[in-house]
Order: structure tokens, then C-alpha cells, then sequence
């Protein structure tokens, strides 16, 4: 016997499943979840989405014995039915004869990536969309359109741009953008000025970015000055605007007051990957006021494969900040020799403004050092003989740094009556490329040395050790100047070795005080070379 109280519950439970029906397959098929007031219904209806991964075979076993024109078939069908299949079924059952709930498990397969079964639901699909009660499957139906390919997705999500759900315009909106569906620019245009929720707001500019012509562009940079939150999304929008807007974030860079703008545009620039966008990058690395600016410009175009780069690069390098010069140098060097032609013509003719030039053109000579060969080396000897004396400096500063052991006697030339930039220079060459026939020709220039660099031009005489000492003692009675008597002391007292001594006690006994001094406290650091 059945207990009265089962024969009143279950037309209960009939009813509220026939109640919850609509919704609840909605909820099944579309959103894979049971939310229900009352628990014995979620409880029956998660039956349905727990039996879900095993439907496609039943589906296909009863495709196999159903008759063709029985609900089962059409269920069958819907669920795993092939595309002959699909199409032989409909012509004969028009899909918008199905029930609701079989033409949601054609819609299911579709946006969940078969795409294939999409063309058999447009007719139908706007009154699909109508049908559904949650703003959750409009927007995994949003979803699934975006994914489709297709252009007749349009009809249905051109409601759904302007649903009272903000997930549901975010998700149209997004799937307008996935598409590249042009038709909707001129809503996406008047939505991001109206819009009010960020993160369909957010998706509104990406969807420009998608479909988005210069203009577009334009009113981007517009937005994001005056509404930073959205800047990063500007960004990303800019860069897949590409080409067309280039020119519009030139425009910005040179018109804008606001240098985090201006840093945005540069970032974007920096991953757009085309040549055209050398020619802003350029303008903001030479006349952005920001060192910032410039900086992240020129990091810019070091980034950049293109040759078009590198008068730039080379304008850079009389940039008041070193960081930027230094990048810049780096980007040169790695350039080789497409960067020595330019930079060698930078520093025979100048085009650095003259508070830039002094900087700039030690740069260039560090960069062509680094670069080398024997077409720079012979260029900078060259260079080392004009009369411009910031040239020769330049040029001496390259082949200093350079791996050039073999041009001592080209730089003693330069030592005599030269200024003491060049001067210095040369010594620095010669500390480290000692020779001992520059020792006489560098302690003539000792005789009233610049305390700048009376130190180098010791520190080149005593780079060549023990075999500047018979040097020294052959001419010391030549040698009459304070300045350059003072330096034998201090030369033989940095070498160091026995063999100095002689000399250093001669210096003792000298009648300037003030050498003898100096010579008596050297003799204690030479060692004697004599057991005790």
C-alpha cells in the first residue's frame, strides 16, 4: 500500500517541476548549474545535469531506433545529431516547431564550440534570446556568438548591446569586438561617452580597438586624458588599432600636457611593430621636456629592427641624462657598422646644439670604439688630425677606448703643446698601451702640467715599470722643472724597484727642499732587494 501522503506529494512535485521547467532547463543546459528555491526540485534537476556527460551517447544510441518523427528523435537529434542529420530532420520538422527545451540543447552544442550547428538556429535565434529569463545565458549565448564567425550573429546581439544587465552589454559588446563586427561602431562610439559601468566600459574600448578607425583613435587619447582608470584599456585598444592610429598618438604626443599620457602613447607605440611608428617615437626622444618621456623613447627605439632608428639613437646621445645615453650608446654599438657611418659624419660635422655636443660627441666616440674595424680606425685618425679641437678630442676619446694597440706612435704626436683634454686622452691611451719612447715626450709636458692631468701623464710613464727607470736616469739632468722633477720622484716611488734607488738618493740631495723631502720619504718604499 502507498502511504496517502506519497499520492499528495507527487502532484506537488509534478507541479513544481512543470513550474520550474522553463528556467531550470535554461539554467541546465546554458549555465550547468541548479539554483532552485525548493531543494527537491534542484535535488531532481541536478539528476538531469549530473546525467549531462553521458547524453551525447544515449543521444546516439537512440538515434538509431527512434522514428524519425517521435519527440525522442527530435531530442536525439538536437543532442548529437550530425549535420545531415540535423538538416534531413529540420526539412521535415522546421526548427521552430521544436520544443523550447530540445532547441536550448542545439543552442548548448553551439556555444560550447560547435560551430557547425550554428546556421541551422539563426532563424530562430532572436526569439530564443526573448525566451530566456536570465541575464546569465544571454551572456553565455553572447559568448558563444562572439566564438561563431558568423556575421548574422549581428540580429541577435544588437539588442543585447543596450539590456538593463551590465554582464550582458559587457559580453555582447565583447562579442561585437571578437567579431569585428562593423556595424556596431556607431553604437560603440556613442556608448563609451554615456556608459556607466566600468568594466563594460572596459570592454567597449577594447571592441574600439577591434573595429575602431583613426577617429577612433583619437577620441581614445581624448578619453583616457581625462579619465585615467581607463588608460591601460586605451592602451591595449591603441595597440590593436595598429597603423591607423599612429598617426593620431603622434599627434597627442606633440599636443598634450600631460607626460603620463605621454608615457602611455610611447608604451603603446612600443608594441604596435611597425616602421611607421619611428617617426613619433623620434619626435618624443628629441623634444619631449620629460626626461621620462625621452628616456622611455629611446628605449623605444632601441627596441625597434629598423635602421631608420639610428639618427635618432644618435641625436640621443647629447641627452642630459646618462641613462638615456647610455641606452642609446648600446642600441648603436649592437647596430655596428649601419651606426659608424652616421656617427662618424656626428662627429665631423656636429648636429648636436651646443650645449649637447660636448657630451654627444664623447658618447659617439665610446660607441665607435666599441663598434671597430678597420674602416672606423682609419676614419678616427683621420679625424684626430683636423683642426676642430672638439674633433680630435672625440676622435683620440675612440680610438682610446678602442682595442687599437698598434697607434702609440700616432698618439705622442698629438701629446705636444695640445690642450690638456687632449692631453689627457693621450695618456690614458698610453697608460694602456705603454711605450718607453713616449716617456721623454710626456715628461716635457710635465714641466707645467694641469693638475688634471699631470696624474695621468705619471701614471702612462710608470704603466712601462722597470723599463722607464734607465729612461729617467738618461735624461734626469734635462729635466730642470719643478713639475717634472717632483714627477721622477713620484714615478719611482709608484714602480717601485731597487733599480730607482740610485736616482731617488741623487733627487735627495736636491737643492729645491721640497724635492729632496719628497725624494728621502720615497727611498723608504723602495725595497732594497738585500736580505737583511
Amino acid at each position: 500500500m502507498i502511504p496517502d501522503e506519497c499520492h499528495q506529494q507527487y502532484p506537488r512535485v509534478r507541479e513544481a517541476l512543470e513550474a520550474s521547467a522553463p528556467l531550470m532547463v535554461e539554467r541546465v543546459l546554458l549555465q550547468q548549474q541548479v539554483s532552485h528555491d525548493d531543494l527537491n526540485v534542484a535535488r531532481l534537476w541536478q539528476s538531469l545535469l549530473d546525467a549531462m556527460p553521458n547524453a551525447e551517447q544515449v543521444a546516439r544510441e537512440q538515434l538509431s531506433v527512434a522514428s524519425p518523427d517521435t519527440p525522442e528523435a527530435e531530442w536525439a537529434v538536437a543532442v548529437a545529431g550530425t549535420q545531415a542529420q540535423l538538416a534531413d530532420f529540420l526539412e521535415a520538422c522546421p526548427i521552430t516547431r521544436w520544443r523550447f527545451g530540445n532547441q536550448l540543447w542545439l543552442l548548448r552544442r553551439a556555444i560550447q564550440g560547435d560551430h557547425t550547428v550554428w546556421k541551422f538556429l539563426w532563424d530562430v535565434l532572436p526569439k530564443l534570446r526573448d525566451a530566456l529569463q536570465e541575464a546569465e545565458s544571454l551572456v553565455a549565448v553572447a559568448i558563444g556568438l562572439g566564438q561563431s564567425n558568423s556575421d548574422r550573429a549581428w540580429d541577435t546581439l544588437e539588442p543585447m548591446l543596450t539590456h538593463a544587465d551590465p554582464a550582458v552589454r559587457a559580453a555582447a559588446v565583447a562579442a561585437v569586438g571578437s567579431l569585428r563586427e562593423t556595424r556596431a561602431r556607431d553604437h560603440l562610439r556613442a556608448a563609451v561617452q554615456h556608459e556607466q559601468e566600468a568594466a563594460v566600459k572596459t570592454q567597449i574600448i577594447a571592441a574600439l580597438g577591434a573595429i575602431g578607425e583613426a577617429q577612433d583613435a583619437d577620441t581614445l587619447i581624448e578619453y583616457a586624458l581625462h579619465h585615467p582608470r581607463y588608460r591601460a584599456a586605451v592602451r591595449d585598444a591603441l595597440v590593436a588599432l595598429a597603423a591607423v592610429a599612429i598617426p593620431p598618438i603622434h599627434n597627442a604626443l606633440r599636443d598634450t600636457f600631460d607626460d603620463t599620457l605621454r608615457e602611455l602613447l610611447i608604451n603603446a607605440l612600443r608594441e604596435i611593430h611597425l616602421p611607421e611608428v619611428v617617426s613619433p617615437l623620434s619626435w618624443a626622444a628629441q623634444h619631449a621636456e620629460s626626461i621620462k618621456v625621452r628616456q622611455q623613447a629611446v628605449q623605444a627605439l632601441a627596441e625597434l629592427p629598423y635602421e631608420d632608428v639610428i639618427p635618432a639613437l644618435v641625436h640621443a646621445l647629447g641627452d642630459v641624462s646618462e641613462r638615456t645615453r647610455n641606452i642609446a650608446l648600446d642600441a648603436l654599438v649592437q647596430r655596428g657598422e649601419a651606426a659608424a657611418q652616421l656617427l662618424l659624419e656626428y662627429l665631423e660635422n656636429p648636429q648636436w646644439s651646443p650645449q649637447q655636443r660636448y657630451l654627444a660627441q664623447w658618447a659617439a666616440a665610446r660607441a665607435l670604439a666599441r663598434i671597430g674595424g678597420e674602416t672606423v680606425k682609419q676614419r678616427l685618425i683621420d679625424l684626430a688630425e683636423g683642426y676642430d679641437l672638439n674633433q680630435r678630442w672625440a676622435a683620440l676619446t675612440a680610438i682610446r677606448y678602442a682595442d687599437y694597440p698598434d697607434l702609440t706612435e700616432t698618439i705622442i704626436q698629438h701629446i705636444p703643446s695640445s690642450p690638456w683634454t687632449i692631453q689627457h686622452e693621450c695618456a690614458l691611451y698610453l697608460r694602456k698601451y705603454p711605450l718607453v719612447d713616449a716617456i721623454p715626450v710626456l715628461m716635457d709636458e710635465l714641466r707645467q702640467a694641469d693638475a688634471a692631468v699631470q696624474e695621468i701623464l705619471e701614471a702612462a710613464i710608470v704603466a712601462n715599470g722597470v723599463a722607464a727607470i734607465p729612461i729617467l736616469q738618461r735624461h734626469s739632468n734635462e729635466w730642470h722643472a719643478f713639475g717634472q722633477r717632483k714627477a721622477i720622484v713620484s714615478i719611482l716611488k709608484q714602480i717601485g724597484h731597487p733599480a730607482g734607488r740610485p736616482l731617488l738618493e741623487e733627487l735627495a740631495q736636491d737643492s729645491d727642499p721640497r724635492i729632496a723631502e719628497a725624494a728621502r720619504e720615497a727611498i723608504k718604499h723602495i725595497e732594497t732587494g738585500v736580505p737583511s
